[in-house]
Parts: C-alpha cells; sequence; structure tokens
C-alpha cells in the first residue's frame, strides 16, 4: 500500500509528498503488530521512492481516540524507526482526548528531531489550537476550521507563520465547515 501510493504520487506528477499514517489504525485493521506496521510502511515508501523518483516523507499519526498508553506504544513503534519518520501528528476525538494528555509523546518527538503537526480546532474550538501550539509545538495545524473565531490566533498563525493544512472535501464530510463561504481561502493565512 505504502509503495502504490509513491507509484500514484509519480503517475500524478508529484516530486514531493508527505503521507500519514497511523501503526494502530493499521494494525488492527489487518491484525499486524504496530511495529510491523511502521516497517513494511517505511520500507514500501522507500522502495517506491527508488523506483519512482518521488520525494516521500513519512508522518506517524498517533490516534488520540486508543488513549495515552495506547499512544505509547504507536510511538514507541515509530521511534524505534526514527530515520524513516520526519514528522509526528496527533488526530482523533480532540474534545475527549485533549492535547494536553499527549504532551510527553510530544517532548519524545521534538526530542527525536521531528516536526510537529496536529489536528486541532475541529470539534474543539480555538483553545484546542493553542494548546496544540503551546503544549505540543505544533508547527503546522490539521484542519483548523475554528482558528478563525479567534482574531487573536489568526494573526499567530499569520506571524508565526504556522500553516493549516485543510482539505475542503473532508471538512465537508465531517461536517467541520468552520470557514465560511467560497471565499473562506483569503480567511486563512
Amino acid at each position: 500500500m505504502a509503495y502504490e501510493n509513491v507509484e500514484d504520487a509519480a503517475r500524478n506528477g508529484l516530486h514531493y509528498v508527505e503521507l500519514r499514517f497511523s501503526p494502530r489504525y493499521m494494525a488492527m485493521t489487518h491484525r499486524l503488530p504496530v511495529d510491523g506496521v511502521v516497517e513494511a510502511v517505511i520500507a514500501g515508501v522507500q522502495e517506491g521512492c527508488r523506483d519512482f523518483q518521488v520525494d516521500a516523507r513519512l508522518i506517524g499519526i498517533l490516534s488520540r481516540t486508543f488513549g495515552e498508553a495506547a499512544c505509547q506504544e504507536e510511538l514507541a513503534a515509530l521511534l524505534a524507526h526514527r530515520e524513516g519518520i520526519t514528522a509526528l501528528d496527533l488526530a482523533g476525538d480532540e474534545l475527549g482526548f485533549p492535547g494536553t494528555l499527549f504532551r510527553n509523546h510530544f517532548n519524545q518527538a521534538r526530542d527525536a528531531g521531528w516536526h510537529i503537526t496536529v489536528h486541532a480546532g475541529e470539534a474543539a474550538g480555538p483553545e484546542s489550537i493553542w494548546q496544540a501550539i503551546r503544549e505540543l509545538g505544533a508547527e503546522r495545524i490539521g484542519h483548523g476550521v475554528k482558528a478563525v473565531e479567534d482574531p487573536a490566533l489568526m494573526d499567530y498563525l499569520a506571524e508565526h507563520r504556522i500553516g493549516i493544512e485543510s482539505c475542503l472535501t473532508s471538512n465537508v464530510q465531517n461536517q467541520h465547515r468552520g470557514l465560511p463561504g467560497p471565499a473562506s481561502a483569503e480567511a486563512v493565512p
């Protein structure tokens, strides 16, 4: 699957891609060990990069919905293969599992030299985005549709060049339509 993602990128004329994966979710889905998933994904991407001359980077996702201990297991598997990972992401139920629960996880990721991106400001408000930045060290925010509710946050994002990773299709499917109307792209720094 990882190899095919790189192949698809090449067929679509892409030279650089960032691929995200949740080791725990993939392990559950395919009944594999978490560490084995990480190893297989890295190997598939590396082989695809060689075969298709695409620069592909991997972002490991901690699935916060499974809780702190499960995320630590996920993180340990990623750290065991740290040279194949570029960044760490936190996704899942931000209301039930706020970012503060994962502060230690992201300290470990930063110690490993990884970049940090966090899904925030989807179900929770702008405070979730502030938390992702201040407590987890987020350099980019996934979705972040609630950012527009806080003008100071919007200014901070622009001033500190913290990007919003937005997928309009996903936002509509998940009913996270915090950015108003067709001109909404203008509101995002």
